[in-house]
């Protein structure tokens, strides 16, 4: 991949005081003030827990790839 990763900085933007966000994954495609694709090559400056509560997918991490089903808590 070509690309350089864009970099993710934790950012509350509710409560700028708080380090940490409770938010579901829904909210990040309708935000508006995003400055990046949320499906892009990604490096993440903080910690996510991503539980998923319905339907499946593909996350990778590092180049390897996680499968993801509803009940899956996976630590980035």
């Amino acid at each position: 991949m070509s690309s350089k990763p864009f970099k993710i900085k934790f950012r509350n933007q509710f409560n700028p005081k708080s380090a940490f966000d409770l938010i579901r994954f829904e909210e990040l495609f309708q935000r508006k003030d995003l400055d990046h694709n949320v499906e892009s090559l990604q490096r993440v400056e903080c910690f996510i827990l991503l539980l998923i509560t319905e339907g499946n997918g593909q996350h990778t991490i590092d180049f390897e790839n996680y499968e993801l089903t509803k009940g899956t808590v996976l630590t980035i």
